[in-house]
């Protein structure tokens, strides 16, 4: 995925078609930038639309069960592999890991920065996670893409 697509430069306002021919208009600030980090499925699914609203950075997924109102982890979870077809664990750790790689590539953002912000231990842990994920470390990342 290219997450430079998602950067839009001197535009008044942005319109978004989804495949359900809905759309949405956004609007861009006083700079005319949008830098839209995640479209949201339209989902009609109430569990899947829970998650999506109690999904937040850094969020672990016993928090993630609670603020869905799940008393039980583990009924949690089964719901959630039936719903999104993968472990609670790793569906956060990919939407993070998207989060994160859409900073390092459209802000200049420090690594110590984008770490503390979605809770990484260390920007040593961030730049590790990143790699794995990725295949090459962020600020490498950035450079490849000619953006340091």
């Amino acid at each position: 995925m290219n997450y430079r697509s998602y950067l839009a430069q001197d535009v008044r306002h942005l319109e978004v078609k989804f495949k359900d021919g809905t759309k949405t208009n956004l609007k861009t600030s006083s700079n005319n930038k949008i830098v839209v980090m995640r479209v949201l499925p339209r989902a009609k699914n109430p569990f899947v639309v829970s998650v999506y609203e109690n999904y937040s950075n850094g969020i672990t997924a016993a928090e993630l069960a609670e603020k869905c109102g799940y008393e039980c982890f583990r009924t949690f979870q089964r719901h959630f592999k039936k719903h999104f077809g993968d472990t609670t664990y790793n569906w956060i750790f990919k939407t993070k890991m998207e989060d994160v790689s859409s900073l390092v590539l459209n802000t200049d953002l420090q690594m110590s920065e984008i770490a503390k912000k979605f809770k990484f231990k260390s920007p040593a842990h961030l730049t590790n996670a990143y790699k794995r994920q990725f295949g090459v470390c962020p600020q490498k990342h950035r450079e490849q893409e000619g953006l340091s």
